[in-house]
């Protein structure tokens, strides 16, 4: 009895006994604070390019194209790390549009393509719905998840509304940075950015 007491107050017990501890305390504390299951980020972009050619070279296809319609998609529900709200219900929709101008990838001139887009309440009216009628140079990346052959925009630097042959950024209002590169191409013209573009094929 005397040597297993002797044994337990030996330094180099002590020190291990503390050292898994500290372990144990660090493993509770950290299921504590991590919710069971990874939060759907329902809203957040995929990718944040740096300037228009890494826009480019990221996306499955660029095209200009005018949206033809607008339908809603399924209602989606994703998990949160706030107790009072544990759950998000997101709204969907397809942007249907025909392509004017191919500019990367296999789509042509009078293809349609549907644009898959998650969107709340605040991002379902003024500048950053999707207007019938309306043309747009857009970034878009397969998903890969579906099997409807849809697409998502890259992120808010892949969405510019065209008006008067001028690009507008409809999304700053979205974009999670004030200085992303795509404030720059506000007002400029279609054809001077298309020239861009074709420049990094």
């Amino acid at each position: 009895m005397k040597t297993l007491k002797t044994l337990l107050l030996s330094p180099t017990v002590i020190v291990v006994l503390g050292a898994l501890l500290l372990l144990q305390i660090g493993w509770a504390a950290q299921a504590r604070l991590l919710p069971a299951s990874p939060p759907a980020r329902l809203m957040s972009w995929a990718y944040h390019p740096e300037n228009l050619q890494q826009a480019y070279d990221l996306s499955d296809i660029v095209v200009v194209a005018k949206v033809i319609s607008v339908i809603p998609g399924p209602q989606l529900v994703g998990e949160t790390t706030s107790p009072d709200h544990p759950t998000m219900t997101v709204d969907s929709t397809y942007v249907n549009v025909s392509v004017i101008t191919s500019l990367k990838g296999k789509v042509g001139s009078d293809d349609e393509i549907a644009v898959y887009r998650q969107i709340n309440i605040a991002e379902n009216t003024g500048p950053t719905q999707h207007t019938i009628g309306e043309t747009y140079l857009l970034f878009l990346r397969a998903r890969s998840d579906a099997s409807d052959g849809s697409y998502y925009i890259l992120s808010s630097e892949g969405n510019y509304h065209i008006v008067n042959d001028q690009l507008v950024w409809s999304w700053s209002v979205l974009a999670d940075r004030g200085d992303s590169f795509a404030g720059k191409l506000e007002g400029a013209q279609l054809d001077t950015v298309l020239q861009q573009i074709n420049s990094f094929k």
